[in-house]
């Protein structure tokens, strides 16, 4: 009876033992899983932030090819003038002139890209680019005054007159005009006797070479 009580009783301590072996190794694997969670974890969150830190440059290039194509398509359609050029005559006979006046160039001949106004006589570059400026001016059996280009304002050349009658003079130049720019013809000095004549004897023209 003894030895059977001791059988029972060393068993029951071999299974407590294994029982804690057991719990311990319970606990490690809850701790490994616990770990293998949290990184995986870390792994997802730091997957969606460079995932979300992509999207504002993806954007942007969305973006810029957005404006891209938006700035040709405004080409295409019109938009920012891609011919620009002008002719404008003198119809009638003019005189008397005072110093700084503006000549007038009545009639339109063209006006591709509009950048001509007729009621102010004056060309405002629609673009900054390249252009080829002209005028010419005739006598009416006396002599003209003494004309000028401005830009802005600021002489861009003159055209002297001559004392011969139904004489002519003119001024051509190619120069570089920022977008804006107010392209007209004035008097720089004028005669008594100083004509201008009309009937398309006397032009003012303007066109674009190229863009910057």
């Amino acid at each position: 009876m003894v030895r059977v009580q001791n059988k029972l009783l060393a068993r029951v301590n071999e299974l407590e033992t294994k029982n804690m072996h057991l719990h311990r190794q319970l606990e490690n694997l809850l701790i490994s899983c616990g770990t293998e969670k949290t990184s995986e974890s870390n792994l997802k969150s730091d997957f969606k932030l460079q995932s979300h830190d992509n999207v504002p440059e993806s954007s942007m290039t969305n973006k810029t090819n957005k404006i891209t194509r938006k700035t040709k398509t405004d080409m295409v359609r019109g938009k920012v003038p891609t011919q620009i050029a002008f002719l404008a005559r003198q119809t009638n006979t003019e005189f008397p002139f005072a110093h700084g006046q503006t000549v007038i160039f009545d009639n339109l001949y063209s006006n591709l890209g509009n950048a001509y106004n007729p009621r102010n006589v004056i060309f405002r570059a629609p673009v900054a680019g390249l252009y080829i400026v002209l005028f010419t001016v005739a006598s009416n059996g006396h002599r003209t005054p003494d004309i000028e280009i401005v830009v802005d304002g600021s002489v861009l050349c003159r055209a002297v007159s001559t004392t011969d009658i139904y004489t002519g003079s003119s001024c051509n130049v190619i120069v570089h005009l920022n977008e804006g720019d107010n392209v007209w013809v004035r008097v720089m000095f004028d005669y008594p006797d100083a004509k201008i004549r009309g009937l398309f004897y006397s032009t003012f023209s303007i066109g674009m070479l190229s863009t910057d």
